[in-house]
């Protein structure tokens, strides 16, 4: 390994630790972890949007819980836990996936959804905060560089553009 290797590896690492920490503190605030909120922007991405701003029920308003392991920075031990607080509280129903009943179908809730509103704000001044050093050319070269680093097919929740644009449902299933 060439000490350029090395260097970049521990940049990155610390990079995004600082990031981590800037985020959980951010979220911790509105009463999430990063996997929460997470967990609650990629079920809102799967809102046909047709349903106005309550519980959408529309078939592809889900995701089999099988599959969330994944799709977010969470293993699939993890999942389970993740799930069974955010349905305990009321932020995401869960309940016998209509395609295979042996699974579970999990989507937000309208309480859930104004969780995931409210933290928003939050969320985005931590990724601010945290890319404030960069100019738009350092983050097209950061976005470029990260995505080779990025596993096939891995994916993450589509967030909304910072103008207020929601590409959430952009993302395929």
């Amino acid at each position: 390994m060439s000490d350029k290797e090395m260097e970049a590896w521990w940049a990155l690492e610390a990079a995004a630790d600082a990031a981590r920490r800037t985020a959980t503190a951010a979220l911790r605030e509105q009463g999430l972890t990063p996997s929460q909120y997470e967990l609650l922007e990629l079920l809102e991405g799967m809102r046909c949007g047709c349903c106005g701003e309550g519980e959408c029920r529309c078939e592809s308003s889900y995701l089999c819980q099988n599959d969330l392991g994944g799709r977010i920075a969470c293993t699939k031990g993890n999942v389970s836990g993740l799930v069974h607080r955010l349905a305990a509280e009321g932020l995401i129903s869960r309940e016998p996936d209509p395609r295979d009943r042996r699974y579970n179908a999990v989507r937000i809730t309208g309480k859930g959804r104004g969780v995931l509103m409210a933290a928003r704000p939050a969320f985005a001044e931590a990724v601010r905060h945290t890319l404030a050093p960069l100019n738009a050319e350092d983050l097209e070269a950061l976005t470029g560089a990260l995505g080779k680093l990025r596993p096939a097919g891995a994916q993450g929740p589509a967030l909304p553009s910072p103008n207020g644009e929601d590409h959430a449902n952009e993302r395929t299933r």
